[in-house]
């Protein structure tokens, strides 16, 4: 490897870790987000400058839609994925999956409403106290209808024997 292939590698790199350290970071700062996924933005159209081509491109485009995701900033996500397609960098399944799942995750989190009939949510608003008493009185009027059962048996059959 030459001395400018590694230095090129290297550069491709560093910004790599750059933007995985960011977008990790990114939910911390709460109302700058959208300010600094423009300044990420910037950042990444003067790396794609300088370097290349770019191999790992698509990786950095991977997080920045997660950390849209996280975020909620549907707005920077749509423009990112635009700005993608317009730079001609073709999202494989797992590009596009991250991008979907951002923006379910910007949509689930900018106020939808769950279904009042969704089974799953009756499963997670009881404790599992409230599971165990209603074992507790099963378990006890099935035993109380076994003793009643035994008691009004044992009735007939006395009453047969008389």
């Amino acid at each position: 490897m030459h001395d400018n292939e590694w230095a090129r590698y290297m550069m491709e790199v560093l910004y790599l870790l750059w933007f995985q350290v960011f977008c990790t970071t990114l939910p911390i700062y709460g109302s700058h987000t959208s300010k600094l996924i423009e300044f990420a933005r910037r950042t990444l159209n003067h790396t794609r400058v300088r370097v290349k081509p770019m191999r790992d491109i698509e990786i950095i485009y991977r997080r920045l839609f997660e950390a849209c995701g996280t975020c909620k900033l549907i707005g920077d996500l749509k423009e990112l994925h635009s700005e993608m397609i317009k730079t001609k960098i073709e999202p494989d399944k797992v590009t596009s999956g991250t991008y979907y799942q951002a923006l379910l995750q910007c949509k689930r989190m900018a106020g939808a409403k769950e279904n009042d009939s969704d089974m799953r949510k009756s499963y997670f608003q009881h404790r599992m106290e409230d599971y165990q008493d209603k074992l507790k009185v099963h378990t006890e009027e099935t035993s109380q209808g076994r003793t009643s059962v035994l008691t009004s048996g044992a009735k007939s059959v006395q009453s047969g024997n008389k």
